[in-house]
């Protein structure tokens, strides 16, 4: 019964759908029906003795009328709404045209809006939203492991992989991956690139399927190393192999080690680690170690190599609780075999829809992207209620033209509708535009990127779901600006408005207006106050002394093991690399480093101090660290404020010694003296004695207080000595000192992999990024909402003072002066804009709390940017509201009176 209803109610939709392509013909038809039976009528009424004038009238008598005996056949066939529709878009289509620099602001005004908001939601959704393409994803899990004290979502070790497959039966299967970063070998050279090393049956378990070739067999797993294989992420599969579906069975040399391609992803997965990264290679799990090396510590009790992220299938019927349970189970069984390893350890698992990077991770991005959304969202806002402000305008000057419908007999709905129909016009066409702009907007975020050093390639799409947005902020769009406006003008009094043609409103009628107006200075002021906050961050961050040379060096970074350059070669290497930068012309002091301040290459290690009392819940004591040779701080500009440097003697053979900078020594030594005391690294085999004090320099990032930092000899500190930063300073400008220093690398060794290369000031700008970018979006954003709401008040002063013509006539010929009427009619603006305005500065006071987490040098609510910003504003609103103000005390009051 109810799809024998469907169907007659589709047959009926085709039916009425044929009858508006066949118009013309449908109307031809009824018309010849319609002549047939008035004839026949005709010739009736001729038999009965009628005249041929009284015949045909009684005809047209019988009918009721022809006109509307056809209006009723009409309606009988359902189509009277599609009509009304195209007759409401052709009309809306000619007022346009009509006038078209209305339509033209109209349109940019929502593309901007709606653009902004597109390319921020492509971000969102590509980033944090979108599904990966896996099947039957819930029922799939994460599985990470929870460390007492920190963040529970850490990864775990790699024997943990095979101890969670034991427990089959609440997990159907158990696969893992890690990122590796590795270097492959092209035409061009060779470069950086992120590979997955996954096990076998890691595809199968989430269910992608590839789009060429097949995936990896166990065997291939187990003998990896004797005959290497690999899948190609689709986007290098396009970019290197120009999509050749004859890919397979090619070679491609990764680390230095060729890999024959047995399978190509598909178009629509991009990475296991991240849904909006794009990885380049997959590669059998055993090889990991092979391709990037062993970077975590030694071990405890045997068990092996963490960062291993583990996924899950469960079972059917298996809730999240049940194999929770299992997992803690298991736990307690390693705690018990493994005691060293597993003590402060526990799984966790946690769903995997809805995982972009990690759930901790993913929290604090969402954060930036809610936040990213909101002010766009009032951009969007702001340009809705500009248009509707304009549309009202447009209302009043068609009045007369409204009210003479109305009294003839049109619907008032008729009227709304065809309004409304007008504005969604102009939404369409808006969001058009808006894909376009959205499109820029979304490249040059892309372009602007993340500062890493990692060859990242954010994969951002506007798929069926940001289309689907795009669309749902146009309508939203029409309906605020074009509803308000819609009633208000349907609402003219027929009699008075037919009198006058609406050209004398009293401004009680611009009530709705002056109100919109003040919206859009409130949200000007939201908008110009988060701006501001951001601008003055980055000025404090600018301000903010490093502690180290900002200007005269230039600086690279290699990662030997990604070279290839054996373990037991790489401090040999690193001297070669050394000398071989103090050997160039113009360089004068070269420094050698594991890391750098400000850095991606700066680590943190665990150490017991003697004497110093742990902190509450540690076992260790945390600070950062950097393994230096002597001219370290000489090319830094660091100067040592007790005690003494690090000498050539401080080499391995002599006693171990160590620097501290002047927040370690406050810290971990308030009331005593510094030197002379003990260092001991977690499972160090010996103690390192502090013999001097750096002055302090900013450690992480730019927000920090004063942070500890320790400085060992390179030659007797092995911490992560694969890396080595060289700092130069002399005589050339610092980017020539970096392309001498880049150069000089690829002579030593075309293959070794410079992962940075740039001066000590582009150093400083990329930490910089995130001031800078908030700066720039925020005031980008905060100026627009200015523009903006500086011409929504234009257009309302000028309205306001043309509505009152005869007021100002009648004024000026009793003798007032142009600069009373100018005070007049900018006194009536700028009311409206002070309210706005205090709502605005209340509204950004509580706004502002929220960005003190992002901001640098400054509190929420800094003095400076809360005074200065409402007097922008005003200032901007003044300006334009004295603008039409003069144009009006121009105006001739005899040209006035008679015009009226």
């Amino acid at each position: 019964m109810v799809l024998q209803r469907i169907r007659y109610a589709l047959r009926g939709i085709r039916l009425r759908v044929r009858f508006l392509f066949r118009k013309d013909a449908a109307e031809r038809e009824m018309d010849e029906e319609l002549r047939f039976h008035l004839e026949q009528e005709f010739r009736q009424n001729l038999r009965s003795g009628m005249t041929q004038a009284e015949a045909r009238r009684q005809a047209h008598v019988a009918f009721g009328g022809v006109e509307r005996f056809k209006e009723q056949v009409r309606d009988s066939r359902g189509v009277r709404p599609f009509e009304e529709l195209g007759h409401d878009l052709r009309y809306g289509l000619r007022q346009l045209r009509r006038a078209p620099l209305f339509a033209t602001v109209a349109v940019v005004t929502l593309a901007i809006g709606i653009g902004a908001n597109t390319a921020v939601f492509s971000v969102v959704n590509g980033g944090l939203l979108r599904d990966r393409p896996y099947r039957n994803p819930e029922s799939l899990v994460n599985i990470y492991t929870r460390v007492e004290g920190q963040s529970p979502y850490a990864t775990s070790y790699e024997e943990d992989l095979e101890d969670l497959r034991t427990l089959d039966d609440v997990f159907l299967r158990v696969g893992g991956f890690r990122g590796v970063a590795a270097r492959l070998q092209e035409d061009d050279g060779t470069r950086m690139v992120l590979a997955e090393a996954v096990t076998s049956d890691l595809f199968p378990l989430v269910g992608v399927e590839m789009a060429l070739g097949r995936g990896f067999t166990p065997e291939e797993e187990l003998e990896a190393a004797a005959n290497p294989v690999a899948i190609l992420g689709h986007t290098l599969w396009r970019r290197r192999f120009g999509g050749d579906p004859e890919v397979l069975g090619q070679e491609v040399r990764l680390s230095g080690i060729p890999f024959t391609i047995v399978g190509v992803s598909p178009e629509n997965f991009d990475s296991f680690t991240a849904q909006s990264f794009t990885t380049d290679l997959f590669v059998p799990w055993s090889l990991a170690r092979t391709i990037q090396g062993d970077w975590q510590r030694e071990p405890a009790e045997g068990r092996g190599w963490e960062g291993t992220k583990i996924v899950a299938r469960l079972r059917s019927g298996v809730s999240m609780e049940q194999a929770q349970a299992r997992a803690d189970g298991l736990m307690q069984g390693l705690k018990g075999t493994h005691p060293e390893a597993y003590e402060d350890r526990s799984f966790n698992l946690h769903p995997s829809r809805g995982v972009a990077l990690q759930p901790d991770v993913d929290a604090f991005f969402m954060r930036i992207g809610l936040l990213l959304m909101a002010i766009v969202g009032l951009v969007l806002l702001l340009a809705a209620t500009n248009l509707a402000s304009a549309l009202l305008a447009r209302g009043m000057d068609r009045r007369r033209e409204i009210a003479v419908r109305l009294a003839l007999g049109a619907r008032r709905g008729r009227l709304v509708r065809q309004l409304l129909t007008e504005t969604a016009i102009v939404a369409a066409l808006g969001a058009l535009a808006g894909v376009l702009t959205g499109r820029w907007c979304l490249d040059l975020l892309v372009a602007i990127g993340p500062p890493t050093s990692l060859p990242l390639e954010i994969n951002t799409r506007m798929d069926g779901t940001v289309l689907l947005f795009t669309a749902a902020a146009a309508v939203g769009a029409a309906l605020v600006a074009g509803m308000a406006p819609a009633l208000q003008s349907t609402k003219a009094d027929v009699t008075p408005a037919l009198k006058d043609g609406g050209r004398n409103g009293s401004p009680g009628k611009l009530t709705l207006r002056n109100g919109m107006v003040a919206f859009q200075v409130a949200i000007s002021m939201i908008l110009l106050m988060c701006g501001g906050l951001f601008v003055r961050s980055l000025q404090e961050a600018q301000e903010t002394d490093p502690g180290f040379r900002t200007r005269e060096a230039g600086l690279i970074w290699v990662d030997m093991h990604v070279g290839g350059v054996p373990r037991e070669e790489w401090e040999t290497t690193a001297a070669l690399l050394t000398e071989g930068a103090r050997g160039l012309p113009g360089v004068e002091v070269v420094g050698a480093s594991n890391g750098l301040p400000l850095s991606e290459g700066l680590w943190q290690g665990r150490y017991t101090l003697p004497g110093v009392e742990l902190p509450p819940n540690e076992d260790y004591h945390w600070a950062h660290y950097l393994a230096v040779d002597p001219f370290f701080l000489d090319a830094m500009g660091l100067p040592v404020v007790r005690g003494r440097g690090i000498s050539p003697q401080d080499r391995e053979g002599t006693e171990p010694v160590a620097l501290v900078s002047e927040a370690a020594a406050r810290r971990f030594w308030p009331d005593a003296e510094p030197l002379g005391r003990e260092i001991l690294p977690e499972a160090g085999e010996r103690s390192y004695r502090v013999v001097g004090v750096v002055k302090d320099t900013k450690v992480a990032n730019l927000r920090e207080g004063p942070t500890p930092l320790f400085y060992f000899p390179r030659e007797q500190y092995r911490g992560r000595t694969e890396n080595l930063w060289l700092v130069a300073t002399g005589t050339g400008a610092p980017s020539e000192i970096t392309g001498a220093l880049r150069r000089m690398v690829r002579e030593v060794d075309p293959e070794m992999v410079v992962v940075e290369a740039k001066t000590m000031e582009e150093h400083l700008s990329t930490a910089l990024f995130l001031p800078r970018l908030g700066a720039l979006l925020m005031g980008f954003f905060g100026l627009m909402a200015l523009a903006l709401a500086s011409l929504g008040l234009y257009g309302m002063v000028s309205f306001a003072a043309s509505r009152r013509t005869r007021e100002v006539g009648i004024r000026m010929s009793l003798g007032a002066d142009r600069g009373s009427v100018i005070r007049m009619v900018v006194r009536d603006g700028m009311g409206v804009v002070v309210a706005g305005g205090i709502l605005g500065w209340g509204l950004a006071a509580l706004a502002s709390r929220f960005l003190a987490s992002f901001l640098v040098g400054i509190g929420p609510h800094d003095l400076v940017t809360l005074s200065t910003v409402p007097l922008l504003l005003f200032g901007v609103a003044a300006l334009a509201a004295l603008v039409p103000a003069r144009r009006a005390s121009r105006v001739s009051p005899v040209e006035c009176l008679k015009t009226e």
